[in-house]
């Protein structure tokens, strides 16, 4: 814009300033004012444009320090699982997805939680397991139909000869088409933990039978192919211990992070960071 400016003295210590503009251009000066204070902060009239540059800026240096930091990372990252984890993180890939190692079966199915070896010397824990087992696998969609654990409950205090029976034959007795067999295998606990790791442990293995199954023993155990089954381990540090504060809670923590464990076997779902495959 072309402006004109004179000043003109019409008495002593006054001035008079006329401002004459191009006559391509009339509107005001004061309509396109926009000044630039510091970095980002835009002043002036015509807020609507400076706000939208002012963001465009933002966003073109958000781009570009992204760019600069992930290749400064990457070099750093190196190679292997921990290398992958750590660009999952930093969201430059995909999770991968881990598929569910057995798919239960639309009918009824039912989680039966044993401790033949008295592993559990705090009693209540096979029946809290197979309520939180039951709940995870319910929470996740990984049965259809899943049959109360207090069925198991009423079976196990009214049946005199229920710890001869095998584990098909409670199936049945429940009308049960398929079994989660949690069989305990370790256990350890304490409410007045002194070592900083592992204040609380539990180990199950995990096997599903087909309860229906009667002619063909090699039918009964749908998985998975090992004889001793699938061996699951979780564990509670001393700060989990003390946030639980008493037996009951880290009885409710432990068995709610199993039987979470547990049901991820028969889901399929994303990698969690520092999983390994």
């Amino acid at each position: 814009m072309n402006i004109r400016s004179t000043y003109k003295v019409s008495s002593p210590g006054r001035i008079h300033h006329n401002m004459s503009h191009d006559p391509v251009r009339h509107d005001s000066v004061d309509d396109r004012r926009t000044s630039f204070q510091g970095d980002g902060v835009c002043q002036g009239y015509n807020a609507a444009s400076s706000g939208r540059r002012c963001v465009q800026r933002s966003r073109r240096r958000w781009v570009i320090a992204s760019i600069l930091i992930s290749m400064t990372a990457i070099p750093c990252i190196g190679c292997g699982a921990s290398g992958g984890q750590a660009l999952f993180m930093l969201g430059l890939f995909k999770r991968p997805k881990m598929e569910a190692k057995f798919k239960l079966c639309d009918g009824p199915v039912v989680i039966l939680v044993d401790d033949f070896q008295e592993h559990c010397y705090w009693s209540e824990i096979t029946s809290v397991l197979a309520e939180k087992t039951t709940n995870a696998i319910q929470e996740h969609g990984a049965a259809k139909t899943i049959i109360s654990p207090i069925k198991i409950r009423r079976l196990r205090q009214t049946t005199t000869d229920y710890d001869e029976l095998g584990a098909r034959e409670v199936g049945r007795l429940v009308q049960a088409e398929q079994l989660v067999w949690l069989q305990v295998v370790a256990f350890d606990a304490t409410e007045d933990p002194h070592e900083i790791h592992a204040a609380a442990t539990l180990s199950v293995t995990v096997k599903v039978i087909n309860a229906l199954e009667e002619q063909d023993r090699s039918k009964v155990r749908l998985w998975p192919s090992a004889r001793d089954g699938e061996r699951t381990d979780v564990e509670i540090g001393a700060a989990g211990v003390a946030k639980a504060k008493n037996r009951a809670g880290i009885v409710d923590a432990l068995c709610e992070k199993m039987g979470q464990k547990v049901a991820r076997h028969f889901y399929d779902r994303l990698m969690d960071d520092f999983e390994e495959e």
